[in-house]
């Protein structure tokens, strides 16, 4: 079982399946999942601002593939 497993066991199912009774504990698993998720690009945001531009070659490492990984992120969802 890998790291999302478990989070997605911890959240719960967020896939509404067209049902009200069921689908609103879904909607909060739901919004439980995405406080979670700006919790965690939060803290990609901060050290991508912080490190990016170091000298330091392992704080800059750091930095460089924050800011890779969120221009990898950046989806245009129409």
């Amino acid at each position: 079982m890998d790291l999302h497993d478990v989070v997605m066991r911890l959240v719960g199912p967020v896939n509404p399946i067209g049902k009200t009774e069921v689908d609103s504990d879904r909607y909060a698993n739901l919004e439980e999942l995405l406080v979670l998720t700006n919790q965690l690009l939060g803290t990609i945001i901060r050290v991508a601002d912080e490190n990016a531009h170091r000298v330091e070659a392992s704080l800059k490492k750091a930095g460089v593939r924050c800011h890779e990984f969120l221009a990898e992120v950046a989806v245009d969802v129409g």
